[in-house]
């Protein structure tokens, strides 16, 4: 049975990192199906010239998810609603408006997240052009391999521009099974800008729950 796929939804809009809060989304909460939380995309900036994140100018620390090479900043995360974040990337770009999602930490049986990158600073070709491909694998409990999707993760686009951060082309999604076990169900990717040559490797966790937890 199939339990992995893509959503292949290129959105080439670009948001400022800094831009003023704005309230969250309306939100579905479905009992305890999901630990969601809202976050703000453009709230922290990748230094180039240094390789780093940073939030209000100061340093972020990285971390399994989220990383900075050679000027190339990339971020795993997960949404239990793929649909409202391609909504609020879509939205037009303004000074005071910063894309929001659903961020999911837990899910039940039966449910649907999606793991996706955003990142800035990806190496432009002659052509003025990135060629950036992703690797998703994500693995039961136990270690086994659960799914792998591979694709695009920037092609044929400019690099969103110091300042400015990208949704990816490709991501994974997960169904969650009645069979599967629960448990934390880890998510990799391995990300390649092959116009540098830079690579990254980026891991995060979905927490698969009963719903009487």
């Amino acid at each position: 049975m199939l339990r992995s796929s893509a959503i292949h939804r290129a959105l080439s809009r670009c948001y400022p990192l800094s831009p003023s809060p704005v309230g969250p989304p309306a939100m579905t909460r479905r009992g305890l199906l999901f630990t969601t939380a809202v976050v703000i995309l453009a709230v922290t900036a990748v230094e180039h010239a240094h390789s780093q994140w940073r939030t209000d100018g100061e340093l972020v620390e990285e971390s399994s998810w989220r990383k900075s090479v050679e000027g190339f900043g990339v971020m795993l995360r997960v949404t239990d609603d793929p649909e409202g974040l391609f909504a609020a990337w879509d939205m037009p770009a303004s000074p005071d408006y910063g894309p929001s999602y659903s961020e999911a930490e837990t899910a039940s049986r039966g449910d649907f997240v999606m793991a996706f990158v955003i990142f800035s600073g990806c190496a432009e070709d002659q052509d003025g052009a990135c060629d950036c491909s992703v690797d998703y694998t994500a693995y039961f409990p136990d270690g086994e391999v659960y799914g792998q999707q591979g694709g695009p993760l920037w092609v044929g686009h400019p690099d969103p521009g110091p300042g400015y951060l990208q949704l990816s082309e490709g991501n994974i999604g997960l169904r969650f099974e009645s069979d599967d076990p629960f448990g934390s169900y880890r998510i990799t990717a391995d990300i390649t800008d092959n116009v540098s040559g830079t690579r990254a490797s980026l891991a995060t966790q979905v927490t698969l729950i009963s719903v009487h937890d």
